[in-house]
């Protein structure tokens, strides 16, 4: 599949209809007005060797082929490469929410200290973003993988092993936010540029992140209370490893010179035009790209703050059992993986557009997160009422968890083709900043107001990527 850097990939060369066989000639990556369209099956005997083409450029053979995973076995393997990442994607979200309560009385720290680990994954995101370019022109989408898949495993060995102190705790994940801005964001466009699917597969993409997040919390409270706490980390570590093997194998053809080739628009594209569409001064500019950012930013930073906070706020102002409270957030994460699983399914039969579906999701979210803020005034009374609290933030969950696929592809359609590879990449790790920055700030806020404010300023977030989301019709040329 012709990929990026950034993960990213390009709509890419399509299956000619006579012969069912891909030629350099029938696409030119970064080229104008391609319609995508659903390939037929390749006919029997084709096989990736049929659909693969070698181009020389900058002195290199360039392997390219269609995006199409029916086709394509490699494709395969790479799809299989990103749900495995996006495992620990979602367990290190939700690692410091869950692990909270025991890291603030090992380390003898506050919450607010904690919540460091949320600022310097901001502050790694934004790196990561910047760099991400660079790394996969030096070193192709193969080799920026390996080596955030590489430095995850590294990180991840340190942690189970407990570092000594909370301020050798935190660097850590300095260096895995720096590695998440790359696999976010390549995972994120590898799916989104299939030619076959997209919508379904990121979907289900970000099912698997639902997955590893809900199932976090009770892990890393039952790993916490019955067994020595940082082998919760073994965990992220075995798939840090399990992804860094499959990276090694699955993107064997995505050098740096292929990503470069990408970049350039292809042969019959000028350079420097190329080159100056890439710009990260010219690339922030564009609205699409700003909207797409913004929206992610705030969506990212509510995801994970109501991911994050939800159980502090219950132990602190509705019960004392972590257990219990823990399958209350549980259900948060259970209903963004369903919504996950089955947005593009739905969204395909029921709305005209991604954009419009997206629009129906945001606003129930923001109606669902209403209602969980009522309850969150009425005092506890029996497990009636965590029961009623647990179905409003499955409901939120269930409609969350469609918008960040939903915006990737609406994000990819509106881009030209020339674009696609390195802006959405980029819109996707500033976004993520959101995802540290965020639950940063609201712990903070909580610290000076009061966790009994948490469900209103959950709510506030919410209404905030709603008002963005709004004015995508306003701003952009649909």
């Amino acid at each position: 599949m012709m990929t990026s850097s950034s993960g990213t990939s390009a709509s890419l060369p399509l299956l000619r209809e006579d012969e069912q066989v891909w030629t350099a000639d029938d696409h030119i990556p970064g080229s104008e007005g391609t319609e995508l369209r659903e390939w037929e099956s390749p006919r029997p005997g084709c096989g990736q060797k049929g659909c693969m083409k070698e181009i020389e450029y900058e002195g290199e053979l360039v392997r390219v082929y269609p995006a199409d995973y029916r086709a394509v076995p490699t494709i395969r393997w790479q799809i299989a490469a990103a749900f495995v990442m996006f495992l620990i994607l979602g367990i290190n979200d939700q690692s410091t929410g869950s692990l909270m309560p025991v890291l603030t009385r090992e380390y003898a720290v506050t919450k607010v200290q904690v919540a460091l680990i949320f600022a310097v994954q901001s502050v790694a995101y934004t790196v990561g973003s910047v760099a991400t370019d660079r790394l996969h022109r030096a070193l192709g989408m193969r080799g920026a993988l390996l080596l955030a898949t590489g430095t995850c495993t590294v990180m991840y060995t340190a942690l189970s092993l407990k570092p000594p102190t909370f301020y050798w705790y935190l660097p850590c994940f300095f260096y895995l936010g720096v590695s998440f801005a790359v696999i976010d964001s390549g995972c994120n466009v590898l799916l989104g540029g299939l030619d076959v699917h997209n919508t379904e597969l990121l979907g289900l993409l970000h099912a698997a992140y639902g997955v590893a997040s809900f199932i976090t919390p009770p892990l890393a409270s039952s790993i916490a209370e019955h067994h020595y706490w940082p082998h919760f980390f073994l965990i992220p570590l075995a798939l840090s490893l399990v992804s860094a093997t499959m990276c090694f194998f699955a993107f064997r053809h995505e050098t740096a010179a292929k990503y470069r080739y990408v970049c350039s628009g292809g042969e019959g594209t000028d350079p420097e035009e190329a080159t100056r569409d890439r710009e990260f001064g010219r690339v922030v500019r564009n609205p699409v790209i700003v909207l797409a950012a913004a929206f992610l930013f705030l969506y990212l930073g509510s995801e994970v703050s109501t991911g994050s906070w939800t159980l502090t706020y219950l132990l602190e102002c509705k019960n004392k059992d972590p257990m219990a409270m823990s399958y209350v957030v549980t259900a948060y994460w259970a209903g963004l993986t369903l919504g996950r699983i089955a947005s593009g399914f739905v969204s395909r039969r029921f709305f005209a557009n991604e954009y419009r579906a997206g629009l129906f999701y945001a606003c129930i979210t923001l109606f669902m997160h209403v209602l969980f803020m009522a309850t969150g005034f009425l005092a506890p009374h029996g497990t009636g009422y965590f029961v009623v609290m647990a179905l409003f933030l499955f409901l939120a969950g269930i409609f969350i968890g469609p918008l960040f696929p939903n915006c990737c592809v609406v994000t990819l359609q509106l881009l030209p083709k020339r674009l696609q590879l390195n802006a959405v990449s980029v819109a996707v790790a500033l976004g993520s900043i959101g995802g540290a920055i965020l639950p940063f700030a609201v712990g903070n806020i909580l610290d000076a107001v009061g966790f009994q404010w948490f469900p209103t300023i959950a709510m506030v977030i919410v209404l905030m990527f709603n008002i963005i989301w709004w004015l995508y019709p306003l701003l952009v040329k649909f």
